[in-house]
């Protein structure tokens, strides 16, 4: 067996970290954070307890690069929308569509994060990063919406958000009670509701 090249090793390393990270997230999110040690993530994952730490550092730094791995999906859209050309109508179709686009290619790493979210003081070491990013993306919302000339486009920003939100979370707790959810009905709700 030949020795490996410095990709194949950097692939293998990329999809061991992957393993254990989506392993730790589906353990963390059925038995919560607290309840899950550095062994059971091992077991499940069917590697050794030292493999992870030469990965993470500890079980909050596996957890922050969890979160920090899913924000950064929407830091993405965000840095497209910034250089975007085109009318505030426009980008917010855009945003509309590739938010629920980006939830549904992994409806189930979403139902996990969500529920990893809702589990008291665990993204504690987060707050300030998470803030960050939430505020980021409401300012641009709240930008977009004043040119398009609403009244009020920071409540507007809001209520955008919590409805982005609510489908998001109706779409992922329903789908897996096996109920149907009428995500396209919704989404071309938001399109009329903002004439996009």
């Amino acid at each position: 067996m030949s020795p490996k090249s410095k990709e194949q090793f950097d692939e293998m390393r990329q999809k061991s970290r992957a393993k254990i990270m989506e392993v730790a997230l589906e353990l963390f999110a059925q038995r919560g954070y607290h309840h899950t040690s550095i062994s059971q993530i091992a077991k499940a994952a069917d590697i050794s307890k030292g493999l992870i730490y030469n990965y993470f550092e500890s079980k909050e730094a596996l957890l922050r690069d969890i979160v920090m791995e899913a924000v950064s999906q929407f830091d993405d859209i965000e840095a497209v929308l910034q250089s975007m050309e085109g009318t505030a109508t426009q980008k917010l179709r855009w945003v509309t569509e590739t938010a629920i686009e980006t939830v549904l290619k992994d409806v189930k790493h979403w139902r996990l994060l969500t529920s990893l979210g809702l589990q008291t003081d665990v993204l504690t070491s987060l707050k300030e990063a998470l803030r960050t990013k939430t505020e980021n993306a409401f300012a641009l919302s709240i930008a977009l919406f004043k040119e398009m000339g609403f009244d009020n486009p920071k409540q507007e920003a809001y209520i955008y958000g919590a409805l982005l939100d609510g489908m998001v979370l109706h779409y992922v707790s329903m789908t897996q009670l096996d109920m149907e959810y009428p995500l396209e009905e919704m989404k071309q709700f938001i399109f009329k509701r903002y004439n996009l």
